[in-house]
């Protein structure tokens, strides 16, 4: 209806490529802005304007995604949360592979609707965003469905061909739990590739069974770890045990029946729902998650770190005691694991101390009381760049943005 359901700062998105950095936000009349900055010329930011399009809600989940593609297309996705309809944007081929000779103008972007496929069944679309696999290419994620019976659709971006290829639902919703054949819905923690370009995520399910989950107690209802991989795109999914679980071919789709529970977390663990908890280290190729629930036995709550190897063997690598955030992001850069908190705290730990090592990396500002989004795209430079967008002092009143770039001393 138009109303903030969730409410508090929209987030900025950033990236970094071919040395310019992309921010897009909105703007407090619903404009969505898309500006750049050559890092050679820190101090000039170039403003464009997606012409057509404005805001429907304040509703914080209503968030951007920014993605760029080998071919020098800047994808733009914006304004979900169950909507009838996929909101995206794109440049032409080539603008970000050549930004000097680019007018960065209000005529950059151009909206298309449904990734420009024409009608198709997009469902109501929840959490759209962008993800680089392989060599440029790039998936888009979206829910469709509510939390308690949402499911999983994807779109293939070839960058050879400039298209877009919908793959569409690759989950089910339907299967059976603890005897009881219910709804529910998938929460994942990221799409991740290793080495050899395939795609691996790790899912818990948030049942629809809600007798169960008021009797417990329960916030959430969430249940995991399952586990499936993609070797095609993300086009054919398998779970641990290399089954198929999703067959674009035979219309089989990943389910709480055929994808492995490789952790039994149940939901009195409570999980909480995850974000971009997991990272593959791609020097072994081993699967890292990082979620938080309570410790075995108790009603404390700890962050877990667990390991999958490339053979399927799954560990509880540790409990993490040097600090506690509800679904922090984690990130590899060579021989480095960062976990980046959304308060704005960035812990990092070592392949020589066995990713347990965990340490503070001291920053020079506070960025407590803001929504803080991390562009990693230059951490093999040692660069992190912050986009913190303030917490209002009333609902509804504008905030700053503000960009913080960080060199982290090696």
């Amino acid at each position: 209806d138009g109303q903030p359901r969730f409410q508090g700062p929209m987030e900025a998105r950033g990236l970094t490529y071919n040395n310019y950095q992309y921010a897009a936000y909105y703007e407090e009349n619903g404009d969505i802005v898309i500006e750049r900055q050559d890092l050679n010329n820190p101090d000039l930011w170039e403003k464009s304007i997606l012409q057509g399009y404005r805001i429907t809600s304040q509703n914080r989940h209503n968030r951007l995604s920014m993605g760029i593609s080998r071919d020098g297309v800047i994808h733009l996705s914006f304004d979900h949360h169950n909507t009838p309809r996929l909101n995206y944007a794109k440049t032409k081929i080539g603008v970000a592979n050549n930004p000097e000779e680019v007018s960065w103008d209000n005529n950059v972007f151009s909206l298309q609707s449904n990734l420009g496929l024409g009608t198709i069944n997009v469902g109501l679309v929840t959490y759209p965003y962008f993800i680089p696999i392989g060599d440029g290419d790039l998936l888009l994620y979206w829910r469709s469905g509510g939390s308690h019976s949402g499911e999983m659709n994807i779109a293939n971006y070839n960058s050879d061909t400039h298209e877009w290829s919908f793959i569409g639902l690759v989950s089910s919703k339907h299967g059976v739990y603890n005897g009881v054949r219910k709804e529910r819905g998938p929460y994942h923690g990221g799409f991740d590739f290793d080495s050899e370009g395939n795609i691996h995520i790790f899912i818990l399910w948030r049942e629809y069974n809600q007798s169960q989950v008021n009797r417990l107690s329960l916030r959430y209802g969430n249940h995991g770890i399952y586990y499936t991989y993609s070797d095609d795109g993300g086009f054919t999914w398998y779970n641990n045990d290399g089954e198929i679980a999703t067959n674009p071919v035979t219309g089989e789709r990943m389910s709480i029946d055929n994808l492995n529970r490789v952790v039994d977390i149940p939901m009195e663990l409570e999980p909480a729902n995850p974000s971009q908890t997991s990272a593959v280290d791609r020097e072994t190729d081993n699967f890292h998650v990082v979620l938080r629930h309570y410790r075995r036995g108790t009603r404390s709550f700890a962050l877990h770190h667990y390991v999958r190897v490339p053979d399927g063997e799954w560990v509880e690598h540790q409990i993490i005691s040097a600090f506690d955030d509800a679904r922090p992001t984690i990130y590899f850069a060579g021989d480095l694991l960062y976990a980046l908190l959304y308060d704005g705290r960035i812990f990092v730990s070592s392949r020589e101390g066995s990713f347990k090592d965990w340490k503070s990396i001291i920053i020079p500002v506070s960025l407590s009381g803001s929504l803080n989004y991390y562009d990693m795209t230059q951490i093999e430079q040692g660069i992190v760049s912050i986009f913190s967008h303030k917490e209002p002092n009333r609902l509804g009143e504008a905030t700053p943005i503000e960009l913080y770039r960080i060199r982290i001393a090696r």
